[in-house]
């Protein structure tokens, strides 16, 4: 699966970071584990206005496994309202995250969870947070607004979300309009692709004659359970329907 693919990604100037995966992160996962699903870190200070305005906003990234990691950017006055945080059975639960948009702490009386607090410490340093809220999907910095548009961009494959920017380096389409998400084309059907991909005019083609493809080829189908459907080619259409060629 995609999202179990690599845990280690590298961020600004070579570093190398640490993608939140279940085993070692799931007391900051915000909703169910789904193997298929990339995953988005995400770090807000319960003490920042805008972090907490946005709060409400993580629960429409259905599209992805969401971590949520407490970064106190704003010093002291910071440290101490997460560390209040982690006297809670679960520091990202939603009745946490409710309290904190409200600008109220959750006044849990536990002893702080010192080793939850302390992978949550791990990851903030890794990611050299110094500015909040932010947003890594995969590894890569990014915005809000740029994780909901990518929801929509291309939909589940067969429930299944695909990660399409990690094939950005093979087999992409150059134009401004696809009719089509991708072909998945078998070496028997090698000869077809110059008709096949006019009649589709789809955004990505993966070949199992081209080297340059070949390794994506075969991830996407063991991915989409196509591995066992023999010698076939597929198309993933816009709607993120699979058809057989």
């Amino acid at each position: 699966m995609l999202a179990a693919l690599a845990f280690l990604s590298l961020g600004a100037g070579g570093s190398v970071l640490p993608l939140p995966e279940a085993e070692a992160h799931g007391a900051f996962l915000l909703s169910e584990y789904a193997p298929e699903k990339p995953a988005v870190a995400v770090f807000k200070d319960p003490l920042c206005g805008y972090c907490v305005a946005a709060m409400p906003k993580l629960d429409q990234l259905s599209g992805y496994n969401v971590y949520l990691f407490w970064a106190p950017v704003f010093g002291q006055r910071s440290e101490l309202s997460i560390d209040e945080i982690f006297r809670c059975a679960n520091p990202v639960d939603k009745s946490v995250r409710d309290l904190v948009a409200a600008r109220r702490m959750p006044g849990c009386a536990r002893d702080i969870d010192g080793e939850a607090l302390a992978v949550n410490r791990n990851m903030v340093d890794a990611y050299r947070i110094n500015s909040v809220p932010a947003y890594y999907f995969q590894g890569r910095r990014v915005s809000l607004n740029e994780l909901l548009l990518r929801q929509l961009e291309h939909p589940p494959v067969g429930g299944v979300a695909v990660d399409w920017d990690r094939y950005r380096g093979a087999g992409i389409r150059a134009r401004p309009e696809s009719h089509s998400i991708a072909l998945l084309l078998t070496t028997s059907d090698a000869g077809r692709l110059q008709a096949l991909d006019e009649q589709f005019l789809p955004q990505f083609v993966f070949t199992e004659a081209d080297p340059g493809t070949r390794k994506s080829y075969d991830e996407l189908r063991l991915l989409l359970g196509l591995d066992g459907r023999g010698d076939r080619s597929f198309l993933v259409s816009r709607d993120g329907r699979i058809h057989e060629l």
